[in-house]
C-alpha cells in the first residue's frame, strides 16, 4: 500500500508532458482564431472584388460615354473579376442630371442646367452597381450569413 502511495505522489509531482497537455487545451482556441481571421479575410477580399467590378463598369462607361449600353456595362462588371457569382444589380442606368454631393459619397439628382455647389454644371452620369454574397465558413453571432456585398460607382458623361 505504501508503495502505491509513493507512486501516486511521484506521478503528481512529475512535470514531463505538461506542455503537451497545455497545448491540447490551447490548440483548439488557436485553430478557431486562425479560422476566423481567414474567414474575415476572404470576406474582405470578396468585398474588394465587388468594388473593383463596379469600378470597372464605371470605367467602361466613362471611356465609351454615350455609346455604351447597359448590357455592355453589365458585361464589364461581371467579367472584371474571377468571382462567377457577381452581378450588375440593379442594371446600369443614366441619371438625367446630378451633382457630386459634398460628402463625396455619390451623386445628388438635380435639375439640368442648375449649378452644382462646387460651381460646375449638373451633368449626366452612368450609375453602375455590383452585387455579390459571401457565405462565411463559420457562423458568427450578430453577423448575417450570407453577407450581402454591394458597391456603386458613377461615370460622368460629357456631351
Amino acid at each position: 500500500m505504501l508503495q502505491r502511495f509513493r507512486i501516486a505522489i511521484r506521478l503528481l509531482r512529475a512535470e514531463e508532458g505538461v506542455s503537451a497537455i497545455e497545448f491540447g487545451f490551447i490548440a483548439p482556441l488557436l485553430a478557431l482564431l486562425v479560422m476566423g481571421i481567414i474567414d474575415f479575410g476572404m470576406g474582405i477580399w470578396h468585398d474588394m472584388q465587388v468594388a473593383n467590378a463596379a469600378e470597372a463598369g464605371a470605367a467602361f462607361a466613362s471611356v465609351n460615354g454615350w455609346n455604351a449600353t447597359a448590357s455592355q456595362i453589365q458585361n464589364a462588371v461581371t467579367s472584371a473579376t474571377s468571382l462567377s457569382t457577381i452581378e450588375a444589380s440593379p442594371a446600369p442606368w443614366i441619371m438625367s442630371c446630378g451633382c457630386p454631393n459634398s460628402a463625396s459619397t455619390g451623386i445628388t439628382q438635380t435639375t439640368c442646367g442648375t449649378p452644382c455647389p462646387d460651381g460646375s454644371e449638373a451633368g449626366h452620369y452612368w450609375v453602375v452597381s455590383a452585387q455579390d454574397s459571401y457565405s462565411m465558413i463559420l457562423p458568427y453571432p450578430g453577423i448575417a450569413n450570407p453577407m450581402s456585398l454591394n458597391a456603386t460607382d458613377y461615370a460622368r458623361l460629357y456631351p
